[in-house]
């Protein structure tokens, strides 16, 4: 680690698996998991001086901004449903994801993609609390 962004040596390499399921809090927690045993595993010999780095290839890093709220909406009928999920499963909880509709806004908590076909599972309108909603309910609320 050092004063840049995604730059520095390499101590360690570690792969976690990606479900459909998942998301930003349950990577969150699991890349957290995974950081802590990884510290105390390898901490004592890097300090020792037994673990030798390797320089990353930094012309590989990515970047990306800080998401904002317009970031946030989808469009129901133009978007890919591919897109809208991943958005949903990358976003939720904060910004969260959201779309425009004649009843306001509502914010999709959750949803997936089911053969190229967006299906909604949980919705918040403004000022509520989350709830489910089955699908034909979420047909008629976004006009789908």
């Amino acid at each position: 680690m050092d004063e840049k962004v995604d730059h520095g040596p390499i101590i360690k390499v570690a792969e976690i698996p990606i479900s459909p399921k998942d998301n930003y809090l349950s990577l969150e927690k699991s890349t957290a998991s995974l950081a802590a045993k990884m510290i105390i595993e390898i901490l004592p010999d890097f300090v020792r001086g037994k673990i030798k780095t390797t320089l990353q290839n930094h012309q590989l890093a990515t970047y990306t901004k800080k998401f904002s709220g317009s970031d946030a909406e989808v469009d129901l009928k133009k978007d890919s449903s591919v897109d809208i999920e991943r958005k949903i499963r990358a976003l939720n909880p904060e910004p969260g994801v959201y779309t425009e509709t004649d009843r306001g806004r509502i914010k999709i908590i959750e949803a997936e993609n089911r053969a190229g076909k967006i299906m909604i599972k949980k919705i918040q309108f403004a000022g509520k609390k989350i709830r489910p909603i089955k699908s034909e309910e979420a047909n008629k609320i976004f006009n789908l």
